[in-house]
C-alpha cells in the first residue's frame, strides 16, 4: 500500500458511489472520478422525454457528498486500467494522466453508441439526448401542422422492449398525445 492510508479509486460514481463515499471516510485516501459532477437517476431519466421531469430534477449532485467525506474529485474518464500495475488512465480536460491505487471500485457504467445508417436516432445516455429527442419529436410535429409532406415524419421507433424500452414508450405516448392536442393533428396519425 503507498503511504499511510491505501488510495481507493471510485472509477464512475454511479448509485453506489455515495455509500462507498460515507464508507470509506477517514479509512482510506479516495479519489472520485466522474465526467460530471453530478449522477443521473436513470429510473427517472425516461420522464424527460415527456417533459414531467427536466435534467435539473434528474441529477443527483455528487460534489457535496465527495467534499463531505474527505475525498477528492476528478472530472474525467477511465479509459485504460492496468491491474497489474495497479494504475490507471484518466482522461480529462487538463489532459491525459495516470493514478496510482491500492484498490478500485469501477462502476462506470455503459455507454451506448448509434447504429451507423440510422437517422435522427437519440440514446438514453446521456441524459441530454432524451431533452435533445423531445424537441426534435416536437419539431416534427409543428413540421406536420405546417403540411410538411415528408414521409415518416410522424413514424417514432422506440428500440428495446424491456423496463427502459416500455418506459420510453409511455411517455413518447404521452409526448405524442399532447403534440396533437397542441397541432390539431390526430394521434391516430402518428
Amino acid at each position: 500500500m503507498r503511504g499511510s492510508l491505501p488510495t481507493v479509486i471510485l472509477a464512475g460514481c454511479g448509485y453506489g458511489a455515495i455509500d462507498a463515499l460515507r464508507a470509506l471516510k477517514g479509512q482510506a485516501r479516495v479519489i472520485a472520478i466522474n465526467p460530471y459532477p453530478y449522477s443521473v437517476n436513470s429510473g427517472m431519466s425516461t420522464r424527460l422525454l415527456s417533459g414531467r421531469f427536466s435534467l435539473e430534477l434528474v441529477r443527483i449532485p455528487l460534489l457535496e457528498h465527495i467534499q463531505a467525506n474527505g475525498a477528492q474529485f476528478l472530472p474525467g474518464r477511465v479509459t485504460h486500467i492496468q491491474p497489474e500495475a495497479r494504475t490507471l488512465t484518466l482522461e480529462s480536460e487538463a489532459g491525459i494522466q495516470t493514478l496510482a491505487y491500492d484498490y478500485l471500485l469501477v462502476n462506470v457504467g455503459r455507454e451506448l453508441r448509434p447504429i451507423d445508417g440510422i437517422q435522427h436516432a437519440f440514446t438514453i445516455r446521456p441524459a441530454e439526448q432524451l431533452v435533445a429527442a423531445r424537441t426534435w419529436i416536437r419539431q416534427c410535429w409543428q413540421r406536420a401542422a405546417q403540411g410538411d409532406p415528408t414521409p415518416g415524419l410522424l413514424t417514432f421507433v422506440v428500440a428495446g422492449g424491456g423496463c427502459t424500452g416500455t418506459e420510453l414508450m409511455g411517455e413518447l405516448y404521452d409526448l405524442c398525445r399532447e403534440m396533437s392536442a397542441e397541432t390539431g393533428i390526430p394521434l391516430a396519425q402518428a
